[in-house]
């Protein structure tokens, strides 16, 4: 009888297991989808495809408010991609309307294989889209789309954002190559902390100004370059700042992970500070209703370039001749971008009101409806050390 029983019982576990390995009921195979990995978004336009279509009877009812991009890797693409001399890994499809539902459901009829968005990796928006519409218009769909992952990265461009997608090198997916950029946040601080739909959503929440990584696209090319700068109580672009600003930025946010400080000594010969470890801390300070912010700022690193053959980087006064410089430098590269933060676009992206909020709650509370106003008022003093400790392996 016991025999039986465990005959039973490793016959009902073999079918279990069968089931359980046979797959889900509901998938769809993978051959038979089309992966979109970026989208881009611009002021509508319709393209002379789209043209042609429209002049055949393809259109339907819309107010071409935006033109959207989508950027495909059809699977027999995706699992090339590791030939480095494949040609073009994907397709961009566009469409033009007044809804991203309606447009991405318009796919649907233009391609044999279901587009899903299960692994978008980068949304590009145009400046000039977002200089007509707030944000939040065309944003809110993918926060509520389940597709979407919240975690995919947000970027701004001030050229078209169907460029940044369509740049030519074989054997890339700019999609893929754009997120994987940001890697390079480490060594250099003229790049953003990535932005993700998540955070976008969380600052239109609370009408927070911020910024989003500028590309630009050369057409053989792309590359970062400064940041679009939305204000939050609009939620539409009003202005740019350069490389040089970002890392500005960077520095006051304690978000310097790796980069160089360019001078010129004396002789007018290029110096170059390497950094190597840097920390910033903000201090709000509120006196007689004032509110003021003091950045203090530790930084250490090498004297890695100096183009001044007389004068001796092992030298300790030539040492102490550049850390000021460098100092020197650094400071009015920080005032100059709270003097246009302040003056030109009156907007915090700096974070200073998260300063003020953690540390001075209920003051915070008085001001915090009218914040980049507030900001604009506010007196912004920088303390800055910085030591150079290593001069590399040179005699000199």
């Amino acid at each position: 009888m016991r025999n039986v029983i465990k005959v039973i019982m490793k016959l009902v576990s073999t079918i279990l297991i069968l089931l359980l390995v046979s797959g889900c009921w509901s998938s769809r195979e993978i051959e038979n989808l089309s992966l979109y990995l970026g989208i881009a978004l611009d002021k509508g336009e319709s393209s002379e495809q789209e043209i042609q279509i429209n002049e055949e009877g393809g259109d339907f009812p819309n107010k071409h408010l935006l033109t959207v991009t989508v950027q495909i890797a059809p699977p027999q693409s995706v699992k090339a991609s590791n030939d480095s001399n494949s040609s073009k890994l994907y397709n961009n499809i566009t469409q033009t309307g007044d809804s991203l539902l309606e447009i991405l459901r318009e796919f649907a009829i233009r391609q044999n294989r279901p587009v899903i968005a299960h692994h978008l990796k980068v949304v590009i928006i145009s400046s000039e889209l977002t200089q007509e519409l707030h944000m939040n218009e065309y944003i809110d769909f993918m926060l509520k789309d389940n597709d979407i992952r919240p975690n995919c990265l947000i970027f701004i461009s001030t050229g078209k954002a169907v460029e940044v997608l369509s740049f030519n090198e074989p054997g890339i997916i700019p999609a893929t190559y754009i997120k994987n950029l940001l890697d390079n946040h480490t060594r250099s601080n003229r790049i953003l902390q990535s932005v993700t739909l998540t955070n976008v959503n969380t600052f239109f929440h609370t009408k927070q100004s911020f910024m989003l990584q500028n590309i630009i696209s050369t057409g053989d090319e792309i590359k970062f370059s400064g940041s679009g700068i939305i204000k939050g109580s609009t939620g539409k672009w009003v202005g740019f700042l350069t490389e040089q600003e970002v890392s500005s930025i960077n520095w006051i946010t304690d978000d310097v992970k790796g980069g160089l400080i360019k001078s010129y000594n004396m002789n007018d010969e290029v110096i170059i500070f390497e950094l190597k470890e840097a920390k910033s801390k903000i201090k709000s300070i509120v006196k007689n209703g004032q509110i003021s912010f003091k950045v203090s700022i530790k930084t250490e690193g090498r004297l890695v370039e100096n183009w001044d053959l007389n004068r001796y980087g092992s030298d300790p006064d030539y040492i102490n001749e550049v850390e000021q410089i460098f100092t020197e430098t650094l400071h009015n590269e920080l005032e100059q971008v709270i003097k246009k933060l302040q003056d030109t676009y009156k907007v915090d992206v700096a974070k200073f009101g998260d300063i003020i909020k953690q540390q001075h709650p209920d003051v915070w509370k008085k001001v915090s409806d009218q914040w980049d106003e507030e900001f604009s008022q506010c007196n912004v003093e920088f303390d800055i050390k910085l030591e150079i400790t290593d001069f590399g392996a040179s005699a000199q």
